[in-house]
């Protein structure tokens, strides 16, 4: 079964926790979140991760950072 997530977290591991908090408050609100560190699995290939889960979200959130870009 495939699954589809409400919104999609995309952020830069340089950011912390901060990523993680938005994430956490946005479950607590009901919301299903794709978040990298809880959603991609060992060996499992980021890239292909990204854009197959991407396209199962209904929306996008950019943590956009100054280190986001990089």
């Amino acid at each position: 079964m495939d699954t589809s997530y409400d919104v999609f977290l995309s952020h830069a591991w340089a950011d912390g926790d901060y990523p993680q908090k938005i994430g956490d408050a946005l479950r607590g609100a009901g919301l299903s979140i794709w978040f990298d560190a809880t959603e991609i699995h060992d060996f499992e290939s980021i890239t292909n991760a990204v854009n197959v889960d991407l396209a199962r979200s209904k929306a996008l959130l950019a943590y956009y950072s100054q280190t986001y870009p990089l």
